[in-house]
């Protein structure tokens, strides 16, 4: 079984919920020049919010957003490491495919799936699974974002007790 999730930047909250007002799972920034409103949250009341971060040195959020102009793979080791800290039991790393074996050799020795997920982008434009590839065992990504559109991306969770708080 797997969950469709939605996300976007801030003002690309209206559109997900003119065009899925019963989704179960959204995702949107906390900071920087895409986050959402509070306003923009509460349009999801009955979904799961799960909250991204661009900043590897901020301690919030389920996510960190790691990509060009976002927080580099080198501190993903030091993010997860302040997050479970904080009590969040198992951060989350969202980054493209080809940036998986980079996200992997900089989180150090946490084992993905057990101390860490991975949200991974491959845009194939089906729902499909990831296995994350790089240093260490092969471990499945907890979701693929697959499709991007204009207002929102679409992705898909496979991993329905994700984002593990």
């Amino acid at each position: 079984m797997s969950i469709t999730m939605y996300d976007g930047v801030g003002a690309d909250a209206a559109v997900i919920h003119r065009e899925f007002p019963n989704t179960v799972m959204v995702a949107g920034y906390i900071n920087g020049g895409y986050a959402w409103t509070q306003a923009e949250w509460n349009r999801f009341p009955h979904a799961k919010h799960v909250t991204i971060t661009i900043d590897s040195h901020t301690d919030a959020g389920d996510v960190l957003d790691v990509e060009a102009g976002n927080a580099p793979a080198s501190r993903a080791g030091a993010w997860i490491t302040m997050r479970k800290k904080a009590g969040l039991h198992r951060p989350t790393i969202y980054c493209s495919r080809s940036v998986i074996p980079s996200v992997r050799q900089g989180t150090g020795s946490y084992v993905l799936g057990r101390d860490y997920d991975i949200w991974v982008a491959d845009y194939t434009g089906s729902p499909h699974h990831v296995t994350a590839p790089g240093p260490g065992a092969a471990a499945a990504c907890a979701a693929t974002q697959y499709r991007r559109t204009r207002f929102y991306d679409v992705s898909e969770v496979y991993d329905t007790g994700w984002p593990h708080r």
